[in-house]
């Protein structure tokens, strides 16, 4: 019989915590880094901002870049989110956003690495074959559905993505991999069975990817990049949640030797925030995400 008092009181416990209102303070920015590799950058941010001007940035795990944009327009408390610019070029091209989102910095410069079996000798010998670029939702996905559209090559999504495409690929389970922001000395082709394939910037989506050059096994390979940025809601001036994107971004442009912050991204409107906040920083030219540890 107390077995049973105990399991109803805990119940009417259990059940007063979740019908309670949590009012989440206005100081505080939920910031969503849509890849798992892209964590550590949002918690050097959270660490940076957190604390300055009374404001708390929860860094939190995302399900894919393209999924994190969507959860940016939808969910309440979601304020920023580091996502690839091409995910926000090609959600704009799909309607998936409605116009609810800006970007406030770029973040990273993200190389786009294609790695084939050898016998595949350049893009056009990968069409129907299978491609390692990551589930849908992922920020993968939408860089294989960009490039490989514009190049009219039909593949097979393999849904595996970052290092697990590149294992996929070595076990025999895909035939190429398409990674981007890996450190090429990582991707572990200790055989002739891989190599990268170069990348031509199609002219339809030079609004989206830049060229850029891979060093790799000291050759010289033409790909092309995307970026890593901050985005977010588009709230309007004067809202509170605008106004607390003004201190947050106060801050964010505050950290030392952060040069990539204030360059612009391809296609995409700064947030006014960001503008505001790039005007009362402007003395500060250099700006790159670097810890700032103390002296003990």
């Amino acid at each position: 019989m107390r077995s049973i008092l105990l399991a109803f009181w805990a119940c009417l416990i259990l059940s007063s915590f979740a019908n309670a209102e949590t009012k989440v303070p206005e100081n505080v920015i939920g910031l969503m880094a849509g890849e798992a590799e892209w964590l550590p950058q949002a918690t050097i941010i959270a660490k940076a901002i957190t604390h300055e001007d009374g404001l708390r940035v929860l860094p939190i795990l995302g399900s894919g870049g393209l999924q994190a944009l969507g959860d940016l327009s939808q969910l309440e408390r979601i304020d920023a989110a580091l996502v690839s610019s091409d995910s926000l070029a090609y959600a704009q091209q799909q309607n998936l956003l409605g116009g609810k989102v800006a970007y406030v910095a770029n973040v990273a410069h993200l190389d786009v690495v294609l790695i084939a079996r050898r016998g595949l000798d350049n893009v056009t010998a990968l069409a129907g074959k299978r491609i390692a670029s990551g589930p849908a939702q992922s920020a993968g996905f939408v860089t294989g559905e960009l490039l490989f559209g514009a190049f009219e090559i039909p593949f097979l999504r393999v849904p595996s993505e970052g290092e697990d495409a590149i294992a996929a690929l070595m076990a025999g389970k895909a035939d190429a991999a398409l990674v981007f922001g890996m450190d090429l000395a990582k991707l572990a082709l200790k055989d002739d069975r891989f190599h990268i394939l170069s990348l031509s910037l199609p002219p339809q989506l030079d609004t989206i990817y830049q060229t850029s050059t891979l060093q790799f096994g000291g050759q010289k390979i033409e790909t092309v990049s995307t970026s890593l940025t901050l985005a977010v809601f588009d709230w309007p001036k004067n809202s509170p949640h605008y106004n607390v994107l003004k201190r947050f971004n106060t801050q964010l442009f505050n950290i030392p030797n952060h040069a990539m912050f204030t360059s612009d991204v391809l296609g995409w409107k700064r947030h006014a925030s960001a503008q505001d906040a790039i005007r009362l920083n402007k003395s500060n030219d250099s700006l790159s995400i670097t810890p700032t540890g103390g002296q003990p």
